[in-house]
């Protein structure tokens, strides 16, 4: 992670109760279940909940909360967004980044430092992400590949990419 992390960071949403003990399903950013079950803490509309144990079950992760017991409290939680501080992410080898990391940075042009745009999302695809790029009233997909993405930095606010990695959404540059 860089230096500056923010001091909270949306990982998902609780999406309904599963069972009667307080149990929530959850859909969350997260691709490794060890990442998820890393964590102590959560934050849901601004209550701490200790993290007491997490599964997977399909395509959805349930939750264990301290101090959510019962369904109906686990019900109150449904369609609240998920935080967390990000400092209890465990690190990930170089040049790997969690995703808060690379929404946000300014995109340059490795070619001549041309500024495109600021990286608005982030697509998750079978064969590998694509960076959603808005610049200049114009959306770009970039395929976040080793022979498009020149460098990610963010401790220097920049991505820097390649111009043959550059398409706008309906396919021009």
């Amino acid at each position: 992670m860089s230096e500056k992390a923010p001091d909270r960071v949306c990982i998902g949403r609780i999406t309904r109760p599963h069972g009667l003990r307080g149990e929530v399903r959850a859909w969350i950013e997260v691709d490794d279940p060890e990442t998820l079950a890393a964590l102590h803490h959560i934050e849901v509309d601004g209550v701490r909940y200790r993290l007491l144990d997490v599964r997977v079950q399909k395509n959805a992760f349930l939750l264990s909360l301290a101090d959510v017991t019962t369904r109906e409290e686990a019900q109150g939680l449904a369609g609240r967004e998920i935080w967390i501080d990000p400092r209890q992410l465990p690190p990930l080898p170089a040049g790997e980044y969690y995703q808060f990391e690379v929404v946000g940075l300014p995109v340059y042009l490795a070619e001549t430092m041309a500024y495109v745009g600021e990286v608005t999302g982030i697509l998750a695809t079978p064969a590998h992400d694509v960076y959603v790029i808005q610049g200049q009233g114009v959306e770009y997909l970039v395929p976040a590949i080793a022979q498009v993405i020149v460098s990610i930095e963010p401790e220097h606010k920049r991505l820097v990419i390649t111009a043959a990695g550059l398409a706008t959404a309906n396919g021009a540059y």
